[in-house]
């Protein structure tokens, strides 16, 4: 019955999850299906006495769960991690020849320096980040959140737009790439009518 009740539990939290983090990507509340299964036969067994059966079942079960969640599910989520696609899109906008400089304004992960192979520097106010692209007038990025972006609005230089936008992983909320305007998707970030900037 644990077992039964821990696969419907799977089945009902996880696409939850998915729908609120992992842009509804369902097919994890499959994971809950080993374990409402395995408990349905390991019952089968309970009933007719095959007790050893029913101890195998749950055994297999562990096994294959352990391999769906570390194996499948763990694949699944790792697509949705920003820092891969926020370096390939600093990669792309950056000319050939040139070095790519990178600022954080209040968000950071390790993983930006293992995938952008180049050191992040922090910026901890508005000046900060005038600074910086004033101080590197070619290849420079900014990765901040679209809750940070509403202070720099006065301090962003001409010229400086939303290369990217990317579904914070796990969390509500978005992360932004800024950066001088090269790509031809790139959103200017300017206020609209109710002095807030278009995300």
């Amino acid at each position: 019955g644990t077992v039964a009740l821990a696969g419907v539990g799977m089945l009902v939290a996880l696409p939850i999850v998915a729908h609120a983090f992992l842009n509804d990507d369902w097919t994890l509340a499959l994971v809950g299906l080993i374990p409402l299964t395995a408990a349905v036969i390991g019952l089968v067994c309970c009933e007719r006495g095959h007790s050893r059966a029913a101890a195998w079942t749950m055994s297999t079960m562990g096994v294959l769960l352990a391999v769906a969640m570390f194996g499948y599910g763990a694949a699944r989520v790792d697509r949705y991690q920003i820092s891969p696609p926020l370096a390939e899109a600093i990669a792309r906008a950056t000319p050939p020849g040139e070095q790519s400089v990178i600022g954080s304004f209040h968000f950071f992960r390790p993983s930006f320096v293992f995938y952008t192979d180049r050191r992040i520097e922090t910026l901890h106010g508005p000046e900060d980040v005038t600074a910086f692209f004033a101080a590197h007038p070619k290849s420079a990025f900014l990765i901040t959140t679209n809750e940070r972006i509403e202070r720099l609005d006065s301090a962003l230089p001409p010229g400086i737009a939303v290369l990217d936008k990317r579904p914070r992983f796990l969390q509500k909320g978005h992360v932004l790439l800024l950066g001088r305007e090269a790509a031809a998707t790139a959103r200017k970030p300017k206020a609209d009518g109710d002095g807030k900037l278009p995300l």
